[in-house]
């Protein structure tokens, strides 16, 4: 897969990034990461997941510590963005969820 741009959605309320990104899909763009400064960044994770499947390839950032990190995997996030090097998150980023 190439990928020229990978939004950053950072909104005021799940429901905007959710929409957010379904008009980022209507545009063509295939991969989005959404923050998790958004109030309800779990729950747009688990309905984008859940509507888009593998249509999208779909982020979570501004992941602190390796709980948010799972909690955001087992939510459909696939890859994670940090601000800061934390070796637990690392690790945690890079188990299969089950």
């Amino acid at each position: 897969m190439s990928v020229g741009v990978v939004p950053v959605v950072r909104t005021a309320t799940a429901e905007a990034a959710i929409r957010s990104i379904e008009a980022l899909y209507e545009g063509g763009i295939t991969v989005a990461e959404i923050t998790m400064t958004v109030p309800g960044a779990v729950k747009a994770l688990e309905q984008v997941a859940a509507k888009f499947g593998d249509k999208i390839t779909l982020g979570a950032g501004t992941v602190l510590d390796p709980e948010t990190c799972r909690i955001c995997m087992l939510s459909g996030a696939e890859f994670f963005v940090t601000p800061s090097l934390d070796i637990k998150t690392i690790e945690m980023a890079s188990v299969t969820p089950r």
